[in-house]
């Protein structure tokens, strides 16, 4: 998937919705979010079940990092929303900050 597609959809959500909060987004969207201290290492995973979205975050992780996390979870459910209901889509892996460009 190429990077200006994703930088494309990103200004479509930050438009539709008026926020660039990820938790306000999945919260207009009708995503349920919850907080998990069940794994030590996986930062947080969404999956559907009976036509609802969950996202879960680990608790372990800092107030930055769950916003992070949050928004990776939202790329999932945006760009790959029918893998969600096969099995959750997760991923352990934070990606390194410093290297993102910031959507103005």
């Amino acid at each position: 998937m190429r990077n200006t597609y994703i930088y494309t959809e990103t200004k479509k959500l930050i438009k539709k919705y008026g926020t660039r909060d990820p938790f306000e987004i999945m919260d207009q969207m009708n995503i349920v979010v919850g907080e998990t201290s069940r794994y030590k290492t996986l930062k947080g995973y969404c999956f559907m079940s009976c036509k609802t979205i969950y996202v879960m975050i680990s608790s372990f992780l800092s107030e930055e990092e769950k916003m992070i996390v949050a928004a990776h979870e939202l790329g999932h459910i945006i760009l790959h929303r029918s893998q969600l209901k096969m099995a959750p889509v997760q991923d352990d892996t934070l990606y390194n900050i410093t290297r993102w460009k910031i959507l103005s």
